[in-house]
């Protein structure tokens, strides 16, 4: 990734040898977290034996509750192995480890929590071809029939994703609120045998859709939990943090 110039952020694995980028020196990890005052720590490291791979290493100490619910679990799961939980890993169930190439300016370590929760919309996206589209399921055995049936899950997947997020971003900026990919999906096949008529001629596609957007929009809104806060409202709430007032 690095060779590619691309920027990663990714759970720091324990056992990883990290170097101070600084100083050249092999860092004590557990003696350095043990000293840090605050709710963060960052520090710019090189990672590995050999290649030592820089980046840095964001260290976010979690809530006591947490504490305790990883501590059991992983007591639970040594004994299961027949073996007691090391000391080391004990100590960093107090903290969350990130390790990232992307510099402070271009991602503040006040934002990677929020990114870091965020990392399964891919495997979300495959979820909803499956549960919603429909992807693995088919009603033949032949091979032509079942790799037309395929490929035509596969166009509609991309139309309707595209379309989602086109909606869905104008609706955000515009108006704070967002499309349900479920009910936009929905609404979809409720008028598959008129937007397949349509898709006949381009233009006329493009006109019938246009005109039935208002109120697909309306009825596709997507319900609100005050409890669970949509990606977009994460995103949205780390954006209006203070970061001077964020100890590191």
């Amino acid at each position: 990734m690095v060779r590619q110039q691309a920027y990663f952020l990714s759970r720091f694995r324990v056992g990883t040898q990290l170097w101070s980028a600084p100083t050249g020196r092999l860092m004590n990890l557990p003696a350095l977290l043990k000293k840090a005052s605050g709710q963060a720590y960052q520090h710019p490291v090189l990672m590995g034996a050999g290649h030592r791979l820089p980046g840095r290493l964001i260290c976010l100490r979690v809530p006591a509750l947490v504490v305790q619910q990883r501590r059991r679990r992983l007591r639970q799961t040594a004994r299961k192995k027949g073996r007691a939980p090391s000391s080391l890993h004990l100590a960093l169930c107090a903290w969350t480890l990130l390790v990232t190439n992307a510099p402070e300016p271009l991602l503040p370590a006040a934002k990677l929590s929020t990114l870091y929760r965020l990392r399964w919309q891919v495997e979300l996206i495959f979820k909803q071809f499956k549960s919603v589209l429909r992807i693995h399921h088919c009603h033949s055995s032949r091979p032509h029939r079942l790799l037309c049936e395929l490929y035509g899950k596969w166009i509609a997947a991309v139309l309707v994703h595209a379309l989602h997020g086109s909606l869905n971003a104008e609706l955000w900026n515009q108006d704070g609120q967002e499309v349900s990919f479920d009910k936009l999906w929905k609404r979809i096949q409720q008028r598959a045998l008129s937007l397949a008529k349509a898709s006949l001629h381009p233009l006329h596609f493009t006109r019938c859709l246009l005109q039935q957007l208002p109120q697909l929009l309306r009825s596709c809104l997507k319900c609100r939990q005050p409890s669970r806060p949509t990606s977009l409202q994460q995103l949205d709430a780390v954006e209006k943090l203070n970061f001077d007032s964020f100890p590191i």
